[in-house]
């Protein structure tokens, strides 16, 4: 695979994509081409809540922490941009992505869990040195997205556990007794506020720490 070739064309991007985030998902790679993974990086793979979190290298100390988070990415996303993921071989890649998807009425619970499987096996099969963690999706304010979230959460619990990958379970730590976000990690519902990246981060720390160490 040349580098060229690792990073979706031009005009490429999701069905599923609404239209004002074509524009940003073909901004984002461009930002990506021009700011490419190193070897042995550690990846934060997913959507606007995790390209809002911007500088992870900062929140967990480490310079090599990077972030490919893309605002209204979906699943699909990730699969037409993974070679990038796959031509690195990062150490370590953390993905957090599927509330897009279960926004749209026409996809579901199964089709996330589908894409996500593919994804994981795609890197497992061509790196797989790379540790990956599988972050279930994150509650929203909404009640009409609860039942969509659990329901595919505990799909992709169900993912088979291979070595060098495993889940990690981030939604309860950000959901109230009701299994909707808490009001104070969120300032629209559905994106989070700096106390929710602090939490993020502080949840994930110690296993970041361990792998950045090696």
């Amino acid at each position: 695979m040349h580098q060229q070739n690792i990073y979706p064309a031009k005009g490429v991007h999701s069905n599923y994509h609404a239209d004002k985030n074509k524009i940003h998902f073909a901004a984002r790679i461009e930002t990506f081409m021009s700011d490419p993974l190193n070897y042995g990086d550690i990846v934060m793979f997913g959507d606007s809540i995790t390209e809002q979190g911007g500088d992870w290298g900062e929140r967990f100390g480490f310079p090599f922490i990077k972030n490919r988070g893309i605002s209204g990415d979906v699943t699909e996303g990730l699969l037409l941009r993974v070679a990038e993921i796959i031509y690195y071989k990062p150490k370590a890649v953390y993905i957090l992505i599927g509330v897009n998807d279960l926004f749209n009425p026409l996809l579901g619970p199964f089709y996330v869990r589908d894409n996500i499987a593919a994804l994981i096996q795609m890197i497992q099969e061509a790196t797989p040195e790379t540790a990956i963690t599988l972050q279930t999706i994150l509650p929203t304010a909404g009640t009409e997205m609860r039942e969509k979230i659990a329901a595919t959460n505990k799909l992709l619990k169900e993912i088979n556990t291979l070595p060098g990958f495993e889940i990690f379970d981030l939604y309860p730590h950000f959901a109230d007794e009701d299994d909707l976000l808490l009001p104070g990690f969120t300032h629209d519902g559905l994106h989070l506020t700096e106390a929710g990246y602090e939490l993020w981060t502080k949840l994930l720390k110690d296993k970041i720490t361990v792998q950045a160490s090696h």
